[in-house]
């Protein structure tokens, strides 16, 4: 509990390597939180269990292990920079992530590291980066509520993630007012469930008064071999598409697409710029896509194609049965 927080290159950690629960972690800082410099607001569950006396790198993979402790956390603005991350993240035969929730008037979420790394939120289940075991568990799921403002630009992302097995979390964002996601020709942003090799996607829901998507932003819940997940948005105004930005439920090789829904005041695409709105499927069936709109502005239906040029709405299957989508205009 304080008035401000401010990380740079350093971490606040609770995490459990071996038998037992990961701790939950509290934080309340009245006015801002700030992370740069790569630090970390973190909770992890590893099934690699390292003896104090044993040689580094050596230890047994643990037969029974807890599940990743909570992050919480209450601020005024929080800004995470510079490849930082909040993050619960699960590994190999450990139990299912923690759950963030994140409270606060004003959230930017923005850039990367020098290597790469997103800064963000980012809930995951991967396999043991020492067992090697698949994970089996459920990752925690990520809310983000009563947010005036979000931003999430050049790289700033939230993520769930299922890698290897096991299912991702939710995300869900309520009682929002504006949503700002911005990419950049080197790094997209977005918020993304994500199901690879046999990992299942979970769903996102979003719900507020605007959204705004540019410069190849996306919302998206994909896997690679199993059914994709359910992408829901709720906007009291409107939905605003730029400059090649995506809205899709993607299923891999073996599932079939999940469903979007949309429902909004207007839902606009800027002219010959290549955003699309997707539920498609490789081998499976497509999934349906649902929009109810007072007027739909510059969206056509028809399969999407990298680079067409055209803002397509598309429910199809590559070699299985197509979706559907239904456009109600009250």
């Amino acid at each position: 509990n304080t008035t401000t927080l401010n990380l740079q290159d350093s971490g606040i950690l609770a995490n459990t390597f071996g038998i037992g629960m990961g701790g939950d972690l509290a934080i309340t800082a009245v006015e801002s939180t700030i992370l740069q410099g790569s630090s970390q607001i973190s909770t992890t569950a590893d099934d690699f269990q390292h003896g104090p006396s044993a040689p580094q790198g050596s230890g047994v993979s643990a037969p029974s292990v807890g599940d990743a402790g909570n992050i919480e956390l209450t601020t005024g603005h929080l800004s995470i920079a510079d490849g930082s991350q909040v993050q619960a993240t699960t590994f190999g035969n450990a139990g299912d992530g923690g759950d963030i929730t994140i409270r606060a008037n004003t959230l930017t979420l923005t850039g990367q590291a020098a290597n790469g790394r997103n800064s963000g939120v980012f809930s995951q289940i991967e396999p043991g980066p020492v067992t090697g075991n698949l994970p089996q568990g459920r990752g925690g799921n990520i809310l983000i509520e009563d947010v005036e403002t979000i931003r999430l630009l050049d790289g700033g992302i939230v993520s769930a993630s299922a890698l290897g097995g096991g299912t991702a979390g939710d995300i869900t964002i309520r009682n929002a007012e504006r949503i700002e996601i911005v990419g950049n020709d080197n790094a997209s942003s977005g918020l993304l469930t994500r199901g690879q090799g046999d990992g299942k996607s979970g769903n996102i829901d979003v719900e507020a008064s605007q959204l705004r998507l540019s410069s190849r932003a996306q919302i998206t819940a994909s896997t690679q071999t199993s059914d994709g997940g359910n992408v829901a948005l709720q906007l009291a105004e409107d939905v605003v598409m730029r400059e090649g930005s995506l809205v899709s439920a993607r299923a891999g090789e073996g599932g079939s697409g999940g469903n979007v829904t949309i429902e909004t005041g207007f839902l606009i695409g800027e002219p010959i710029v290549d955003s699309d709105i997707v539920a498609s499927a490789i081998n499976g069936p497509g999934g349906n896509i649902q929009i109810s709109a007072s007027s739909i502005l510059g969206f056509v239906e028809g399969p999407s194609s990298l680079g067409n040029g055209i803002n397509d709405i598309d429910a199809s299957s590559q070699f299985g049965a197509d979706g559907t989508v239904t456009i109600e205009n009250p």
